[in-house]
């Protein structure tokens, strides 16, 4: 929606021949070079933060959550070219924006090879290739870290694997039409991040405060990097230092794209005895089922996945129901893979990936990409 409202003015002036910058177009490009990146094979976007559905004007008929038309047509309406061929849901939007011609050029461009990128300056991070894409938030809550539009969702993630999306935040699904849901969906626990004693990472001004939090999550990068073809990501947050002092969770991503395969390890700085919680919230559509101990099967969009969790003896685990909502006013169910603990900071250890492709020692391979990320 930002895009497009600094998208159109612009256009206006050009015609009218009024003049606009080259900087504000340069800022214009760099919005699309977003886009491009977050978006995934099927030019979705991420659940990340609100999203209710707002345009200035919808002139195509995909779903509110498909961006990917935007790259396309920011590049044509600035340039008159386009690097990448958009989706095909791309032509009503471009067609109806700038004409036939435009959609001309559109549709006989190549094919975009997803890469990684490293937006550092908002806190935002994409591991992608080979038809895996990881979409990580590291970044403070909302603009100036005021809340706003923003979650409690430091250290969450979005994963696509071999284009199949197997784990995904919640979504927005109301702001003032219910109090009570609009503050559950932006909670820490409606997000694939850690969860200590119960308490939001960043705090609640109050039950009718519906845009606004305190500021108490603030992230730290700790690592990214290319090794070995794996894409690597670490990062922390202060949220839970307010309940002990050094308490923190710290998190490690681990893309091995050669074989679409995601491992996160999460380990807690800090003493003493505390409740944590870790959740999975599972694609919409997705089936899990467990195979008993540490292993889970997960079936989604026709797709099978094995996730295995270590060291589970020290961890119960639960398949919990939650919601999604991947349009604004809509929900459905979805299940939540949930791992918890009382007692002393323990750490713990998630693999998935396409039943055909998890190693077979999985202990020995979570080790060794540990050891290479954590010492390389």
């Amino acid at each position: 929606m930002v895009s497009e409202l600094f998208l159109w003015p612009a256009l206006y002036r050009r015609t009218r021949n009024k003049g606009v910058s080259e900087l504000y177009f340069d800022r214009l490009r760099k919005m699309g070079k977003f886009i491009e990146a977050y978006t995934g094979h099927d030019g979705r976007a991420p659940l990340w933060g609100d999203g209710d559905d707002g345009r200035p004007f919808c002139f195509g008929a995909q779903e509110p959550r498909h961006h990917g038309y935007l790259p396309a047509l920011i590049s044509l309406a600035i340039d008159n070219k386009v690097l990448f061929a958009p989706p095909e849901y791309s032509i009503g939007e471009i067609v109806w924006s700038l004409g036939e011609s435009a959609w001309s050029k559109a549709a006989v461009a190549p094919n975009m090879e997803m890469q990684s990128f490293n937006f550092s300056d908002s806190g935002y991070f994409v591991m992608a290739g080979g038809g895996n894409k990881v979409f990580i938030d590291c970044a403070s809550v909302g603009f100036g870290g005021r809340g706003g539009h923003g979650h409690n969702d430091c250290l969450s993630f979005d994963a696509n694997l071999a284009n199949v999306s197997v784990i995904s935040d919640s979504g927005t699904f109301v702001y003032s039409e219910n109090f009570k849901v609009r503050n559950e969906f932006r909670s820490t626990s409606y997000h694939n991040t850690p969860q200590i004693d119960g308490e939001e990472m960043n705090r609640f001004l109050g039950p009718e405060e519906l845009f606004s939090l305190s500021n108490d999550a603030v992230p730290e990068l700790r690592a990214w990097k290319t090794m070995n073809g794996d894409e690597i990501f670490s990062g922390s947050h202060s949220g839970y230092e307010r309940l002990s002092p050094g308490l923190r969770p710290v998190r490690t991503i681990i893309l091995d794209k050669s074989i679409s395969t995601l491992l996160v390890h999460d380990v807690f700085e800090g003493e003493g005895e505390h409740a944590v919680s870790i959740p999975y919230h599972l694609g919409a559509g997705a089936v899990i089922n467990w195979l008993g101990r540490d292993t889970w099967q997960l079936n989604i969009e026709g797709s099978e996945f094995l996730i295995y969790a270590s060291p589970i003896v020290d961890w119960t685990a639960q398949i919990e129901s939650g919601w999604i909502s991947e349009r604004y006013g809509n929900r459905i169910e979805r299940p939540i893979l949930s791992f918890k603990r009382i007692g002393a900071l323990k750490g713990l250890r998630l693999v998935i990936g396409p039943a055909t492709n998890v190693p077979d020692d999985l202990e020995g391979w979570v080790a060794q990409k540990l050891k290479s990320a954590l010492n390389g």
